[in-house]
């Protein structure tokens, strides 16, 4: 059982709960006219009951929970006043209110802390309220109540964080993984403790919070003193806002524990799940990446985590690679990338990678702002690497035009692959040009559009009297753009490139009755001539979701009106 060092309790996170159930386009309330409202259900955390009001959309905002704005909410059965202003938010909103996959929302909180022989364990048990549809078939919302207890486990023995989650109704684990890789969110998205906000909690809850992280780090770093015979050094980071008071600290413990001779987390990664996608995006984070970090972090007995890290990679033990891990961590995707390119050349390397922090600083190293994505000029480089010599490539970088080595990459995906081999004879500085006047030529003949066999396989169907089938040149893109009078000839580059695919619908005498859009696994546009929705046409769209079913497409548009139960789904490759 171990030791309790502290216990903290949390005796009222929110005042109410809200979540949205009907909205009004009309905007008609009694004698008031609106020009958009929501009607919000209510649960009042004082007296036990529910109410319901509606909240008017004023200039981008709703002042319902839902949105930004300052408002007040009286309960009408207690008389309690339900705050939503800055600094001082009282309402929780959710989100959902599925059959399926309800919310969870934590009415109080008690953390427990103890001690053991092998490290430290927080323990959390919260009583939750969930409001959920009634059944599948049903719209009325009914009050779930039950208690989730959570474990953070750290071993500073074994070098290793745990996380899992049981209920009151099944004390068996419901969710356990290992902590430590802060580009994942899942603890982000499972905990409870996200609620710990500054803005929610008293000053009282908020003095007790700062305690019970403050004893659990000194704890972690003299227990490593004893255990391990040498100081890990200060644990400490700032929560930031996204994820509560303890979330950001607690993963930075684990990982910490993973490679304790690391600098602490970078403070970019503690903005919530934007910021950490960006951050993944700037870092090169790719799975294959984390598994890298993760193989490394297996390595309990070395006492050097960027050595580690090094191997992990494939990285040459030379004094510039470990001084840049040292100095950024997570620098290490993006030095595997450079040496590959530069043929493991480390002189090439180390200028390859200057020229690109020259190219990409100018933005914001950390949160990677706009459209400065390193992740596309290193596509150009690898690609470009098998038809040019490295010097040719260090040469471009030399420019420091980012437009035009972008340009070069975007024009690259637009070109037909008949094409390709055909610009791999130009020389390197010449490119750009030779790809805008060929691009020109393609786009004025028409070209094929070479869909994947797997694709067409998957995609093209005859469903009864509906024929699907995908445009394989631009010629017949444009006729359908004729026939249906729509814009679908302008998404031929789109498709060329395979960022998204067209389906087509016929009826049995051949002709067009709807075009689709389909892109990362999922049906985005589903449109009739004039570009009506197909939910307008009950046959077609009956045609679309068996469609969808068969192909096993997720249906992520208003465009069509889809079954109520989700499809169980899978993403194009």
């Amino acid at each position: 059982m171990g030791t309790v060092l502290m216990t903290h309790a949390v005796p009222q996170l929110y005042s109410a709960y809200s979540v949205i159930i009907g909205e009004s386009n009309d905007g008609t309330v009694g004698s008031e006219t609106q020009s958009f409202v929501q009607q919000i259900k209510y649960y009042c955390h004082n007296c036990r009951t529910s109410f319901t009001v509606w909240h008017q959309y004023r200039g981008g905002y709703y002042y319902g929970g839902h949105g930004f704005g300052n408002f007040i909410v009286y309960c009408p059965h207690c008389g309690h006043r339900h705050e939503n202003l800055e600094g001082r938010h009282n309402i929780y909103a959710f989100t959902r209110a599925e059959y399926y996959t309800p919310e969870c929302a934590p009415l109080a909180m008690e953390i427990i802390l103890t001690e053991n022989e092998r490290g430290f364990t927080l323990k959390l048990k919260a009583p939750t309220l969930v409001i959920r549809q009634e059944n599948e078939f049903s719209q009325r919302l009914i009050n779930q109540f039950g208690t989730r207890f959570e474990k953070f486990s750290f071993d500073v023995k074994s070098r290793r964080a745990t996380y899992s989650i049981s209920s009151s109704n099944d004390r068996a684990t419901i969710k356990q993984y290992e902590l430590g890789n802060p580009f994942d969110v899942s603890l982000d998205q499972d905990s409870l403790l996200r609620q710990l906000r500054a803005d929610n909690l008293s000053e009282l809850s908020r003095d007790g919070t700062i305690a019970l992280l403050r004893t659990l780090r000194d704890g972690i770093r003299k227990k490593w003193r004893k255990v391990h015979g040498y100081d890990i050094g200060s644990l400490f980071v700032g929560h930031g806002k996204a994820n509560g008071r303890l979330l950001f600290p607690l993963m930075n413990l684990a990982f910490r524990l993973q490679f304790p001779d690391a600098p602490n987390l970078p403070l970019y990664l503690r903005d919530g799940n934007t910021a950490v996608g960006v951050a993944k995006k700037r870092c090169l984070m790719t799975d294959d990446a984390m598994a890298a970090y993760a193989s490394a972090a297996k390595d309990r007995k070395s006492q050097n985590s960027v050595l580690a890290v090094i191997k992990a990679f494939r990285l040459p033990d030379e004094p510039q690679v470990r001084r840049l891990i040292t100095n950024n961590f997570f620098v290490a995707p993006e030095l595997s990338t450079i040496y590959e390119i530069a043929g493991y050349n480390s002189g090439y390397a180390m200028t390859i990678y200057q020229l690109m922090q020259d190219l990409i600083l100018p933005q914001n190293y950390a949160y990677c702002t706009e459209y400065r994505y390193p992740n596309e000029l290193y596509d150009l480089l690898l690609e470009l690497k098998d038809h040019y010599p490295v010097a040719s490539l260090i040469a471009l970088l030399r420019r420091n035009d980012w437009h035009q080595v972008i340009d070069i990459k975007r024009m690259l995906d637009r070109l037909v692959a008949e094409r390709k081999p055909d610009a791999w004879r130009v020389k390197l500085k010449n490119l750009h040009d030779w790809l805008v006047t060929a691009l020109k030529e393609q786009e004025e003949k028409g070209y094929r559009l070479a869909v994947p066999e797997h694709i067409q396989r998957r995609l093209a169907m005859q469903l009864d009297s509906i024929k699907f089938f995908l445009p394989e040149h631009t010629d017949v893109l444009a006729s359908a753009s004729d026939e249906l009078h729509n814009c679908v000839r302008t998404y031929r580059s789109r498709v060329a490139s395979g960022s998204c695919y067209i389906v087509l619908m016929a009826d049995d005498k051949g002709k067009l009755v709807a075009c689709l859009e389909v892109a990362g696994g999922q049906l985005v546009q589903a449109k009739l001539k004039h570009n009506r929705y197909v939910s307008s046409d009950p046959v077609i769209n009956k045609a679309v979701i068996d469609w969808c079913a068969k192909a096993k497409i997720k249906i992520a548009t208003k465009d069509v009106s889809a079954p109520e139960k989700p499809l169980e789904l899978e993403r194009i490759a």
